[in-house]
């Protein structure tokens, strides 16, 4: 299975670099967005379920004095639900993620996820919690530095 955060993650970071900011001073925008897709629930999930629901973003950014830039986005997802795709169970979603992209001025980058999922049954299906820190730095000759992907489950 995959996890939902590196997936989310790679997603969040997309976006950024694909559309960066045209002003050098430090900006921030709030995007909402309609969300759908089909999750397996982390964490010992065992039928994909079908979500839909909104979620409110949050994008700024910076730039430092040494030329670095730091992107950062805050997702909110709000008024999620799913339906289990076999079971008809129902679920609501509260889901929260942090991501920095951060591109030094010595052509160095750190890119981190936070990510809190929950699936809150409605029934007698059980809940699924999921917490990851994702964390990964390139050097300027594009060598991982640091990697790790800590996952937990409750």
């Amino acid at each position: 299975m995959k996890r939902i955060g590196s997936f989310l993650a790679l997603l969040a970071v997309g976006s950024l670099v694909f559309s960066p900011p045209t002003t050098r001073a430090a900006t921030s925008q709030v995007f909402d967005r309609n969300f759908m897709d089909v999750q397996t629930p982390p964490c010992g999930g065992n039928e994909a379920v079908a979500l839909q629901g909104s979620m409110k973003m949050t994008v700024g950014v910076t730039f430092d004095e040494s030329g670095g830039s730091h992107f950062s986005m805050h997702s909110n997802f709000q008024g999620v639900t799913g339906t289990g795709m076999s079971s008809g169970f129902t679920y609501e979603v509260p889901t929260t993620m942090n991501s920095n992209l951060d591109l030094g001025s010595a052509n160095t980058l750190t890119i981190t996820l936070t990510a809190n999922v929950r699936f809150i049954s409605h029934g007698s299906a059980p809940n699924f919690n999921m917490h990851e820190n994702f964390h990964i730095t390139i050097n300027a000759n594009g060598e991982i530095t640091v990697l790790f992907d800590n996952l937990e489950c409750g």
